[in-house]
């Protein structure tokens, strides 16, 4: 599927009087009053009263604090005030919006979707059309992002003004629209695949991740009548929340006192965290689909279960990021993240691929490889160094050279998936797609996905796609199995 970002993007099972740490912790530290700032400050004030040349002293201090941090890790960064108020709503599961989804194209933002009972989908802003202006600001050009865009909206009260390029009429069509309340499904999609194996699909460890996990649980325990195999889809997660991650596994993880995870910082200091077993619902198997994509918090969901032997991983090596950040407030309002600690899974390895993602630390990972790491019952090896090394292989997509956005410049004037297929070849000639028989296979189910998800919603057109999924069938013959019997099994 190709990215795209949602703009604008409980009740029960809140119990835990207090969090768990973060992945980014913010910190309240005015770093000025700690830490002189010396030679660069001596530098940037020559500059502003000596050069020849007027200069904007804000950007050349943001320029040498950026150029900083390209000596650190690739998480180690600093963030700008425009891009840290966007920040704030990263990781929020709910907030105010339009209901849409877009991508960037060219200098041009387009629309890739529009929920089907969203106000924005009523003024007739839908899939393909191009957003010209945001309460009268213009949003094209070779500098506009997401930010800028999301920024506007979120300032916007209970309307807000959008001025677009119809793609169906090619008119410019000025709407105010009525924001609504969005609800990002980090963990909502839920299905049961035959009568005892269900799915939950995770996208992000947001701020109501572990809410929405414990629902989805609860429908799919009810429907199984309580004789649940359940597979966890953490495959494009990027990750997120360590307490929505950790209280998830308490769910998950039946013994208490189970060491989970330890966090270690450069004075090898340790924080750490153990199992509270707060199980609602008793699962019996436990299959968890991670892809190169499935980074941070995901990788700590997958990686903790299969160190304690209770889960079989399956698909492909995962992202490997294995770092906590500290984010501090700057004066400025803009941020800076810091990476301070490792985090440590239960049979002692450190995952984070230091040689591929920091520039920093590869003696870390070289004193370590070398050491064997082990599951807690079946003493099965774990590798360091390497993300989270699946215990079932799965099948992968073919890579093909198609561009995802081609998909969203298809007029869908059809009147079902049907219709869609019977056009298929169609479609492939009017783009001049030559494509392998996997690659058309791979770009069919695409379309089919966006059409279903435009028409009749994003919950059925998940199910569409997972139902069919080789990953996921591959899932199901090995949960019934069973997860001790797979594991026992020579790797594949």
């Amino acid at each position: 599927m190709g990215l795209t970002l949602a703009l604008g993007l409980v009740l029960g099972y809140t119990f835990y009087a207090k969090d768990y740490s973060v992945l980014i912790q913010n910190v309240n530290t005015d770093s000025q009053t700690q830490y002189s700032a010396g030679e660069v400050e001596t530098v940037i004030n020559l500059i502003d009263r000596k050069y020849l040349l007027d200069i904007d002293r804000k950007q050349l201090v943001e320029s040498a604090v950026k150029s900083t941090f390209t000596e650190l890790d690739d998480y180690s960064v600093y963030i700008n005030a425009e891009d840290s108020r966007a920040s704030k709503f990263e990781m929020n599961s709910k907030y105010k919006g339009l209901g849409i989804e877009m991508m960037l194209q060219n200098d041009t933002i387009v629309v890739t979707y529009s929920k089907p009972e969203s106000f924005a989908r009523t003024a007739g802003l839908d899939y393909g059309d191009r957003l010209l202006q945001i309460n009268d600001r213009n949003v094209t050009g070779d500098s506009i992002t997401f930010t800028t865009v999301r920024n506007e909206v979120t300032a916007s009260k209970e309307y807000c003004k959008v001025t677009f390029l119809d793609h169906q009429t090619q008119n410019t069509l000025s709407k105010d629209i009525e924001l609504m309340e969005v609800i990002n499904p980090d963990a909502s999609i839920n299905m049961v695949l035959n009568d005892s194996v269900g799915v939950i699909k995770i996208k992000h460890f947001n701020d109501d991740t572990y809410a929405q996990f414990m629902q989805s649980l609860e429908r799919l325990d009810s429907i199984t009548n309580q004789n649940l195999h359940l597979i966890i889809d953490v495959r494009d997660n990027p990750g997120g929340y360590l307490p929505q991650v950790l209280k998830i596994l308490d769910q998950l993880v039946y013994e208490k006192d189970i060491l989970l995870l330890k966090t270690k910082d450069r004075e090898k200091d340790l924080n750490t965290y153990y199992s509270k077993a707060k199980n609602f619902f008793m699962v019996k198997n436990i299959a968890v689909l991670i892809n190169e994509n499935s980074a941070s918090a995901s990788e700590i969901l997958a990686g903790v279960l299969q160190d304690l032997d209770c889960a079989i991983i399956l698909g492909e090596e995962s992202f490997g990021k294995g770092l906590v950040q500290e984010q501090y407030n700057l004066p400025s309002g803009s941020q800076m993240r810091l990476t301070v600690s490792e985090y440590i899974l239960p049979s002692g390895r450190g995952i984070h691929k230091w040689s591929r993602h920091g520039k920093l630390g590869q003696e870390i990972c070289d004193s370590t490889t070398q050491e064997l790491f082990k599951t807690r019952f079946l003493r099965r090896e774990v590798v360091a160094c390497s993300g989270i090394v699946p215990d079932v292989v799965g099948p992968t997509k073919a890579s093909c050279d198609v561009s995802y956005k081609r998909v969203y410049n298809v007029s869908f004037d059809y009147d079902s998936v049907e219709d869609v297929e019977a056009n298929f070849d169609a479609i492939l000639s009017e783009y001049n797609l030559q494509l392998s028989q996997s690659c058309k296979s791979d770009f069919l189910e695409d379309l089919e996905y966006v059409y279903t998800k435009r028409t009749i919603g994003l919950d059925e057109a998940e199910y569409n796609l997972l139902k069919q999924d080789p990953l996921v069938l591959l899932a199901v013959d090995k949960l019934q199995t069973g997860v001790k019997a797979v594991l026992k099994q020579p790797v594949n």
